[in-house]
């Protein structure tokens, strides 16, 4: 197995992981769904303003709680804020720590809101490294191969999703986008190894 066959068998497991892990939910999927050429980095940097939104918060989150008067309703607020953007990207496990931490904000319990706080800090480092690694793998196969073999790892990762995630509404663009791109390849005069070996 070349280098490169081995680095596309890395990510498809290492992806695979972090939905079977929890990390991520389908909502990871559809928010791959909406790049395309036009935008080949929109996933990242739809990520990258996560990280940036979510540091913010945690660091204000922390603030209020250390106040000698907490205040839950500005807390809850961060907090809620935090739960819908790791919704909007899959982040499922910060997702549902969020959900932990809003009851006790709804209870104003300081010292389990501190709590909450530790193991949302913690289920969001944990999915940033994750994310992380995820995205250094594909400039990985760049430094190794051209373009066109780039071109053929990304259709055999969407060949895994496309069988792996459930039916949604947006499968038949989804397909339609995939016929396209295999289409370019071929024209291109590459050629697509199925299956993933």
């Amino acid at each position: 197995m070349d280098g490169v066959s081995q680095l596309q068998r890395q990510l498809v497991d290492y992806t695979a992981s972090l939905f079977h892990e929890g990390y991520l939910d389908d909502q990871f999927n559809q928010l791959q769904l909406l790049q395309d050429e036009s935008n080949p980095d929109f996933v990242v940097e739809v990520v990258t303003l996560f990280f940036e939104d979510s540091e913010r918060l945690l660091n204000e989150l922390a603030k209020a709680l250390d106040q000698e008067s907490v205040d839950f309703r500005k807390i809850d607020s961060h907090v809620h804020q935090l739960k819908g953007s790791s919704s909007s990207i899959g982040a499922q496990r910060v997702q549902r720590a969020c959900i932990i931490f809003r009851k006790y904000c709804d209870e104003q319990n300081a010292e389990w809101c501190q709590k909450c706080l530790q193991q949302v800090k913690h289920e969001y480092s944990l999915v940033k490294a994750k994310l992380e690694t995820l995205f250094k793998v594909p400039k990985k196969w760049m430094d190794q191969e051209d373009d066109m073999n780039f071109l053929i790892i990304v259709l055999q990762v969407a060949e895994f999703f496309f069988h792996t995630c459930a039916f949604s509404i947006y499968f038949n663009n989804f397909y339609l986008e995939w016929l396209q791109l295999e289409q370019q390849v071929l024209a291109a005069g590459g050629s697509i190894p199925w299956p993933i070996q």
